[in-house]
């Protein structure tokens, strides 16, 4: 199993290596369980931009902090033997005002919402009370294997 995150960001946070190296470990341990090689675009945005995707989408037109957008074209799919599984779109903004308000760190909460969308692009969901239970568990499993559990 391989994992490439073609970053974008097109924001003024700065990216650093750690950074990159925290977005890589948190898909590997996601996809741990695959025998798949998988490309993901991981594009870092202003809020004015999530807004507008949010509401062309979702239908609803206020910023969020983070969406995951599924390829689900099997042609456009698979390219030099990797599996381009969709992107994740995350406002570093709506970032920092919720790493704020739940007292931690800026990069805990990316890695959070870098997680929670990968999940979604695995095929986890939230609309049921079990899924989320399930889709939650997940997620602090990652966090907690890449060192960034809930304190």
């Amino acid at each position: 199993m391989k994992i490439q995150i073609n970053i974008h960001n097109q924001t003024k946070l700065d990216v650093s290596k750690e950074y990159e190296k925290l977005f890589q470990q948190c898909a590997e341990t996601v996809f741990a369980d695959s025998e798949e090689c998988y490309e993901i675009g991981l594009n870092i945005v202003e809020e004015e931009e999530i807004q507008r995707l949010n509401r062309d989408y979702r239908k609803i037109d206020k910023v969020t902090d983070v969406l995951s957008f599924f390829l689900n074209d099997e042609d456009m799919a698979e390219q030099d033997g990797y599996i381009y599984l969709g992107d994740v779109m995350l406002c570093a903004k709506q970032a920092q005002r919720q790493a704020k308000d739940y007292g931690h760190s800026l990069q805990r909460e990316m890695m959070y919402l870098f997680v929670h969308a990968l999940l979604h692009l695995k095929g986890y969901d939230h609309m049921q009370e079990a899924e989320k239970t399930q889709m939650r568990k997940e997620e602090e499993k990652v966090m907690k294997s890449i060192g960034l559990e809930r304190i």
